[in-house]
């Protein structure tokens, strides 16, 4: 289990996830942050599915609580920022900055995280010893053994989800150069 609370009486709740995702990333962020006591179950890609779907799900993160399953990062750091509401939050109090923030936060997955991602997958989602550190660290012991069985498959898959055949290093740049002046306004 991940931290100790400071918010009084807050369950514990569970993440499911991958080990390497921005989205999933964004969520164990915001749990440490705000100090909520979590349990992550990470799965190996492919294999999350038979965890997801008992959830209502299909990717990852979700965040099953008390409260319901949660099946989409934008919408677990809402939810998380309800559970919180007097101390430090997640997102601004005042509209007008609010709104601008879930603008970054939404282009933040959509672009930086997204190429990101691409990126990593163009350079090495074929070499196994580097998809296995990033992909099997602490999963369940017979994902793992799954991972050895279907690795080519897995692979190939990735690469034709998201239609990695070649990186667009200039349209990243481009969007990489958008991002950064939202970020400096």
């Amino acid at each position: 289990m991940n931290h100790h609370s400071t918010i009084a009486n807050t369950e514990v709740v569970r993440l499911i996830t991958i080990p390497i995702s921005h989205y999933c990333e964004k969520v164990r962020w915001a749990l440490d942050l705000l100090k909520i006591p979590y349990i992550e179950e990470r799965h190996v890609p492919a294999f999350h599915l038979w965890a997801t779907r008992k959830h209502g799900g299909s990717s990852v993160p979700i965040l099953v609580a008390k409260s319901g399953n949660f099946i989409d990062s934008t919408d677990i750091l809402h939810y998380l920022d309800t559970l919180n509401p007097e101390n430090q939050g997640l997102y601004p109090k005042e509209p007008e900055l609010r709104r601008e923030v879930e603008e970054l936060e939404e282009l933040f997955d959509a672009r930086l995280g997204a190429d990101t991602r691409n990126w990593g997958y163009f350079y090495r989602s074929g070499d196994r010893e580097t998809m296995r550190t990033g992909w099997c660290d602490g999963t369940p012991q017979l994902e793992r053994l799954g991972f050895e069985i279907i690795f080519p498959f897995l692979s190939s898959t990735i690469r034709q989800r998201y239609n990695i055949q070649r990186f667009p290093l200039y349209n990243g740049t481009i969007n990489n150069n958008k991002i950064s002046s939202c970020i400096k306004n």
